[in-house]
């Protein structure tokens, strides 16, 4: 942008910051909160890991990513494949 343009526009970087706090925060919301040993997402009762634990042992979540990475895997290698052959073309 040039500075006429953000002359313009002055509120351009406070309305960037505010869209950005409004995706991000939830997100690291909700990240902090995983971590809390406590049965309620409201309160805090502190910090553990417990939850991720008892994700990683049980049997069908580890499939269930097993299964999405492999997914995933195929997806970049398929995607790639064809982008590279309709750049090429």
């Amino acid at each position: 942008m040039s500075s006429r343009e953000l002359r313009r526009f002055p509120l351009t970087g406070a309305i960037a910051c505010a869209v950005l706090l409004f995706l991000y925060l939830p997100m690291l919301t909700v990240i902090g909160m995983s971590f809390n040993v406590g049965p309620s997402a409201l309160i805090w009762d502190g910090f553990g890991i417990r939850g991720y634990v008892d994700a990683w042992s049980d049997p069908t979540l580890v499939r269930a990513a097993k299964n999405s990475l492999l997914l995933a895997l195929a997806s970049m290698v398929f995607s790639t494949t064809l982008a590279t052959s309709a750049a090429a073309a």
